[in-house]
């Protein structure tokens, strides 16, 4: 069985870049909206959001966390679980069905533009989190109703454990926003 993942989550669903009026226009803003708040990222804090994994400004990390934009998962099955019913993921791309790319795979993206594949599970739970009020709920809908013949998933944390490692791909992908549980 593979170990839980540890994972550092930007947070949020991104609205876009907007001229910075504050810099005569010449700057840009980029913002985020988390719940029913917009908040703002400059260009550096923007980078880091995007790959808060370090690749790219780890300075601005502190702020981030503080500011809720970036959030820290434990690489246990205890954490991972309280991360799961406190928070979902809302799918932003179309579900391709079967990957062209990669057999046994299933594609993420716009038409004639796959953009992420993921496994038959981590697609089933991304498509039933549009209708989930959690991630963990997403995850024990599969294993409520015996779905899925060609998986043998009966455990909750089992499921929850394979989206968290794919979770980090459809993230940046844009083909799914980190968002609080209803």
């Amino acid at each position: 069985m593979q170990p839980w993942p540890r994972l550092l989550l930007p947070v949020g669903l991104y609205q876009g870049a907007f001229p910075d009026i504050e810099d005569d226009g010449a700057g840009e803003r980029h913002e985020v909206r988390v719940a029913d708040h917009m908040l703002e990222l400059n260009g550096t804090q923007f980078a880091c959001w995007r790959a808060p994994d370090g690749t790219a400004g780890t300075a601005e990390l502190p702020e981030l966390r503080e500011r809720g934009l970036v959030i820290d998962v434990a690489p246990e099955e205890d954490a991972a679980v309280v991360f799961a019913h406190g928070w979902r993921i809302t799918p932003l791309l179309l579900g391709l069905g079967h990957s062209r790319l990669v057999p046994d795979h299933f594609g993420i993206g716009l038409p004639g533009l796959e953009r992420v594949t993921v496994t038959p599970l981590t697609y089933e739970v991304w498509v039933r989190s549009a209708v989930s009020p959690s991630l963990w709920a997403a995850c024990a809908s599969l294993t409520d109703f015996g779905v899925l013949a060609m998986i043998d998933v009966t455990d909750p944390a089992a499921v929850l454990r394979t989206v968290l490692l794919e979770l980090p791909g459809l993230l940046a992908a844009s083909a799914a926003a980190l968002e609080p549980a209803w």
